[in-house]
Formats: C-alpha cells, sequence, structure tokens
C-alpha cells in the first residue's frame, strides 16, 4: 500500500503530479482492493485538470469496485456532463 499512502500525501499536499504518477504505481501494482480506489483518485486529478478522456477511462476503471462505485458513477457522470 506504499504507493497509494503517497499518492494520498501528495494529493493532500498539492502534489499533482507527484501524487499522478504514485496513483498510476498503486493502479498497476497494489492489490485488487485498493486498485479502484487509487484509479479514484487518478481520476479526480484529471477531471480537476479538465482531462476529461483520462478521467473518464479512470472512472470507468473504479466504478467496478462496490465500494467506490457510487463515487466513481457520480464522477463520471460530471466528466461526461463537462464535456457537453
Amino acid at each position: 500500500m506504499a504507493a497509494f499512502e503517497r499518492a494520498l500525501s501528495f494529493h493532500s499536499g498539492g502534489q499533482l503530479r507527484a501524487a499522478e504518477a504514485a496513483y498510476r504505481e498503486a493502479v498497476e501494482s497494489e492489490n485488487p482492493a485498493i486498485a479502484p480506489i487509487a484509479a479514484l483518485g487518478l481520476a479526480n486529478i484529471f477531471q480537476d485538470e479538465g482531462r476529461l478522456d483520462e478521467a473518464e477511462v479512470a472512472y470507468r476503471q473504479a466504478l467496478d469496485d462496490q465500494e467506490q462505485g457510487g463515487l466513481a458513477a457520480y464522477g463520471l457522470g460530471t466528466t461526461l456532463e463537462a464535456r457537453g
């Protein structure tokens, strides 16, 4: 869980590039329980930066998780709405 913990720390500190890299690492290498949560954090960064195509992909990745599904569905909806 080290990558995910680093991602949270970077994200809360406003270090978005470092958070993005750590979230990506967590999505790719962490256990299946952490990957959807990390994908959600990654999607939030993308959406905040207006990177809507990337946000959509990451929200869809997080959507399969039962615990994160509601947040991912909301994020996906706002992303699609922002696209028009």
